[in-house]
């Protein structure tokens, strides 16, 4: 088993490329995973549910406090709810490209100020499965790539809703390690 750093090294090229890959993707390109990702959740629904149950079984194991164990539960409900967080990203402008501030140098120089993407985020999140859906969405959205790092209580559920998620980025034509 490799230790964590060359762990890191050795998804360092492929991040990389991602970001590149992730940034020069156009607004339709974007929308198209976004909206691929509400239809994948909606369609394995009792998949998620099922994983979920995985992940419920090793929290009553481990006494998990009943705030805990409600924060990891991933109900019908909860599932169309990401769905529809997801859908609401896909409706938000493209938050590339847009000029924040704009001045004129006294020689005649113009600056601009324009959002662009970091490149690549890193989150480590606790037992919260729809964190791996509403994290990947925004991050998605903005041209960032990103690396999550959930709770090993959600680990069932989120390795398949991260899954789903890079099936839908594979299907638009960009590469799986976006996410």
């Amino acid at each position: 088993m490799q230790d964590k750093a060359s762990f890191v090294q050795s998804i360092r090229a492929d991040v990389k490329s991602a970001a590149f890959m992730l940034s020069q993707a156009e607004d339709g390109q974007v929308t198209s995973v976004l909206n691929d990702l509400v239809l994948a959740l909606e369609g394995v629904r009792e998949n998620v549910i099922a994983q979920n149950k995985i992940d419920l079984e090793g929290a009553s194991k481990k006494n998990l406090s009943p705030a805990m164990i409600d924060r990891l539960t991933l109900t019908s409900e909860r599932i169309q709810a990401m769905a529809q967080s997801v859908r609401d990203i896909s409706l938000l402008e493209n938050p590339c490209g847009k000029i924040l501030e704009e001045w004129t140098r006294p020689n005649g120089l113009k600056i601009q100020k324009v959002s662009v993407p970091i490149g690549v985020l890193g989150m480590i999140y606790e037992s919260r499965p729809n964190v791996t859906i509403d994290a990947a969405a925004l991050a998605i959205k903005s041209r960032n790539v990103i690396i999550l790092r959930g709770g090993s209580e959600s680990y069932h559920s989120a390795s398949f809703l991260h899954s789903l998620i890079q099936e839908c980025l594979e299907k638009n034509h960009l590469p799986k390690e976006c996410v």
